[in-house]
């Protein structure tokens, strides 16, 4: 049963059954089908793009290599000054944590392949979460002498690789 109601002179039809209407859930059926082949493409063409993204280049794990390089130095020093007495332990700490966040920033910008390169940036990475780890254990632990080194070490060991990329 349809009656007619009328707004500012317009007819505007509605239905008072309580039945419902097959053609919306008709409708209703193939919007959803649209909508999921939708997604399905754009989360194909996300896959895609994700699994073909720029690679690294040279210059790329070089400047990553650096800030390794100089993350771990400055981590050697930081703890250094530390066990020598002359900074505070809330600068220590501070320093320390700002340290190891810079080192997951070199590890996410590692977080691409390298084509060629792919060798070494998996060192540099490794290079990256040794360092991350070592000043992780030293703001959550004891701080020592150890550590000192092996953060020079790290430096050392980005310098080294450094020099074999200017060699490729």
């Amino acid at each position: 049963m349809q009656r007619f109601v009328t707004v500012e002179d317009h007819p505007v039809t509605h239905n008072t059954d309580d039945s419902c209407d097959g053609n919306i859930l008709e409708k209703a059926g193939v919007l959803t089908r649209v909508m999921r082949a939708l997604l399905s493409i754009i989360g194909v063409t996300v896959f895609l793009s994700a699994c073909s993204g720029s690679k690294l280049t040279k210059d790329d794990v070089r400047l990553a290599l650096g800030d390794v390089r100089s993350f771990s130095a400055s981590g050697s020093f930081l703890i250094g000054q530390k066990l020598d007495g002359k900074v505070t332990d809330t600068f220590f700490l501070s320093q320390a944590q700002q340290l190891e966040e810079k080192f997951n920033g070199a590890k996410k910008d590692l977080d691409a392949p390298a084509g060629p390169l792919e060798y070494r940036r998996l060192k540099v990475l490794e290079l990256a979460i040794q360092g991350a780890d070592d000043l992780h254990q030293v703001r959550y632990g004891e701080v020592t002498r150890e550590k000192e080194a092996d953060l020079l070490a790290l430096s050392a060991a980005a310098k080294n690789l450094e020099e074999q990329l200017k060699d490729d």
